[in-house]
């Protein structure tokens, strides 16, 4: 199914602009943190780690692996190389609040 248009974003320049403002916070962010350890979030952390190398990744699974719903060799090779790119990777833990100074 097609993703349908907020009303804050009704047509694809205004989604592009949102796209764009979110793309600049992240460029001047000095922390990211990422919830889930599922392929999407693992997918996010290592794309922030390649296009924003000054950015420190955070994150934070209720699991005990990365991608456990694939083999367990995937999550380890994922864990690694985060890891050697400086991520922290935070296991059997949830977030239970977000605020704008903390989380």
């Amino acid at each position: 199914a097609p993703v349908k248009a907020s009303p804050r974003e009704p047509d694809l320049p205004s989604r592009r602009r949102s796209w764009e403002e979110a793309a600049a916070r992240l460029a001047r962010a000095s922390s990211v943190l990422i919830a889930g350890g599922g392929p999407v979030a693992v997918e996010l952390a290592a794309e922030v780690l390649d296009a924003y190398p000054s950015v420190s990744v955070t994150l934070v699974t209720s699991g005990t692996s990365l991608c456990s719903g694939l083999p367990a060799a995937v999550g380890e090779a994922t864990a690694r190389w985060l890891e050697l790119r400086g991520a922290a990777l935070h296991y059997s833990s949830r977030v239970e609040s977000v605020r704008p100074d903390s989380v």
